[in-house]
């Protein structure tokens, strides 16, 4: 094939599809014939150049050559995978978690596509029934849009890398199975020495799944996290305009970040009876989040609110329901954080708060308990409309189209 050749293919099982190392001047499409059902059992694009993937199905288990991903850009050496673009592809195992032995799906489960490269794209697919559905790892140039990422059991979207954006996609049915990782709908996480940054992630949709089963809460050690940033150096981080409805008390909590924006995001959570919270706090090596603005949310709680508050630091942490086993955020919370501002936030609590509190004029301030609670895409879209300055030119909200299509 030469540049610029499209490849339809026909109804099948491709198996493993092995694309690795193949560099083309300009653009080769590999896609699905109109109706036509093209199943894959692996897809790997290690050090590949230039290729579109439209239409595919990669179903199975990961192959052993992947690290556990069923799809894969990454090559660990010096030739990275560069313009890559994947569209409506479905990535998944074949056994749903919503019917799987919580230990079985522990053990087996794949993950889903890992990026690494350059100039990585994908858009309109769907990620399911997997251990984590997408990892962009120390890639650049990336866009993630307009995907849906469905019963995963870890995290939803990682992320590590220069100039990635996350836009307009929806995370939703977490379900907890046996393990020792805390789950998220998405994670920054990088070694301690390395950098990230610019990140954008915006107008995206992190829906707990409603725990209809007393065997989820006994699997369920960490609750499911929004979007947090704990581990290495990240700036110029923006998140803004997500809806973020987690099962844990981290919404959206960024560590040790700096030159960073958290503007317009809706972050609702009353887990155990304890609320989501917007937070910036200091690195774990004690490095300070610096040139942080939070500004212009709808939340739960906001933990850099205790410092400066109508009450005293020790009864804040009461208010805010924080654990006071947790030592390192406790004695965090009781001195200054500077290098963050906190600009015209609305608190909107689950349940009522000492009266003083919502004295604090930092803050705008609903009644207690105005926030409803949503367990669909639907009613999440329907509950907590986005903010006028969320919207796209045209005046039309894009949150999230793929979602949309999923049951």
């Amino acid at each position: 094939m030469r540049s610029g050749d499209t490849l339809l293919l026909a109804d099948g099982d491709y198996g493993l599809v092995d694309l690795s190392g193949l560099a083309n001047a300009g653009f080769v499409t590999i896609a699905a014939a109109p109706s036509a059902n093209v199943r894959l059992s692996g897809l790997n694009l290690s050090g590949a150049s230039h290729f579109v993937l439209r239409g595919l199905r990669i179903v199975g288990d990961a192959p052993a050559s992947q690290a556990g991903f069923l799809a894969t850009t990454y090559a660990p050496g010096p030739h990275r995978a560069d313009n890559i673009l994947l569209d409506n592809v479905e990535i998944g195992w074949t056994t749903r978690l919503a019917e799987a032995d919580p230990a079985d799906f522990s053990a087996r489960a794949p993950s889903g596509l890992q990026f690494g490269g350059d100039c990585l794209t994908l858009t309109n697919s769907h990620l399911h029934d997997l251990e984590s559905g997408l990892n962009i790892y120390r890639a650049r140039k990336v866009l993630v849009a307009g995907n849906a990422v469905t019963g995963v059991s870890v995290d939803g979207i990682q992320f590590s890398g220069r100039d990635l954006t996350i836009r307009d996609n929806a995370i939703f049915g977490q379900r907890p199975v046996p393990g020792r990782l805390h789950p998220d709908c998405m994670q920054g996480q990088l070694p301690e020495r390395q950098s990230s940054g610019p990140v954008m992630i915006e107008r995206n949709l992190c829906l707990r799944a409603p725990i209809r089963e007393p065997s989820q809460q006994r699997t369920d050690r960490f609750g499911w996290q929004g979007i947090v940033i704990f581990d290495g150096h990240w700036r110029d981080v923006t998140i803004r305009c997500n809806i973020v409805l987690p099962a844990n008390q981290h919404g959206i909590a960024l560590y040790g970040a700096t030159n960073s924006l958290i503007e317009h995001n809706t972050v609702f959570g009353n887990a155990g009876g304890r609320p989501s919270w917007i937070a910036a706090l200091p690195a774990k090596d004690g490095r300070p989040s610096a040139g942080v603005r939070i500004r212009e949310n709808r939340a739960s709680a906001y933990l850099n609110a205790v410092i400066g508050a109508p009450l005293p630091p020790d009864a804040m942490l009461d208010a805010l329901k924080v654990k006071r086993g947790d030592r390192a955020l406790v004695t965090t919370l009781m001195q200054p954080l500077d290098g963050v501002v906190l600009e015209r936030n609305t608190w909107a609590p689950p349940q009522r708060v000492p009266g003083p509190l919502t004295r604090d004029p930092r803050f705008i301030w609903e009644p207690a308990g105005s926030l409803p609670e949503a367990n669909s895409v639907a009613e999440a879209l329907r509950q907590y409309p986005l903010p006028p300055a969320c919207t796209e030119p045209e005046g039309a909200v894009s949150l999230p189209p793929a979602a949309l299509r999923v049951p």
